[in-house]
């Protein structure tokens, strides 16, 4: 999310995640960008809500990993002088993107061609093979056993999930809960960590496949 800001400041602003990781990685490379341009100063901070997660709701509510960049205080005289024109302006954009391409590694060759902007769509090849998905949840103040696909149900009849656990047989899950009048958590990949706060019930679940094309998961 690319804006410019007001208030008194002279600087720029690269907002990343609470949980840093990528988002921090992203933040370190945009901000050495903007300086490369002039922007002499680049603040990178993050925020906590009041719920325990990330603030801003662009950061909170996205699944990729989002940073809040502000190029300018538009209001400084000498914060505006560096962004009062078009030209400026596009170099901002461009300094922005060098960022996103260095956390990507992907090298930046300038302006692309009419013919290299365009992308062609992969072709996803059908498959037959079947992948198993087994999840664990935690409930009534324990683990329950693991289940596989949809031999059974997780979870105790009339008791409310407080934590799941899940991993496929090939490739990788990843997913994330949302606590009982709370937030979405974050995303946690296989079994690397269960998705949810012991002690608090959730009342919403997303998954998602990584590096398996052709196939999808379905939960209810």
């Amino acid at each position: 999310s690319i804006h410019c800001n007001a208030g008194g400041g002279d600087r720029g602003e690269v907002i990343n995640s609470i949980y840093r990781g990528k988002g921090l990685e992203l933040s370190n490379k945009i901000a050495a960008e903007m300086k490369a341009i002039g922007q002499d100063t680049v603040k990178q901070y993050d925020k906590k809500g009041d719920g325990g997660t990330d603030y801003y709701a662009v950061i909170r509510e996205t699944n990729m990993d989002a940073v809040i960049v502000e190029c300018a205080f538009l209001d400084n005289e000498i914060d505006n002088k560096i962004i009062d024109t078009i030209e400026e302006q596009e170099l901002f954009g461009i300094a922005i993107a060098k960022g996103i391409l260095a956390q990507l590694g992907i090298p930046y060759n300038g302006e692309a061609t009419k013919s290299e902007s365009i992308v062609p769509t992969p072709k996803i090849e059908e498959t037959t093979e079947n992948i198993d998905v087994t999840y664990q949840v935690y409930t009534n103040g324990r683990w329950l056993p693991n289940v596989k696909n949809l031999e059974d149900y997780a979870g105790l009849w009339g008791q409310p999930v407080q934590c799941v656990y899940a991993n496929v047989s090939k490739g990788h899950i990843r997913y994330r809960v949302h606590t009982l009048w709370g937030n979405w958590l974050p995303w946690v990949t296989d079994r690397q960590d269960y998705a949810g706060i012991l002690g608090t019930n959730i009342d919403g679940l997303q998954m998602e496949l990584i590096d398996l094309p052709g196939y999808s998961v379905n939960y209810r």
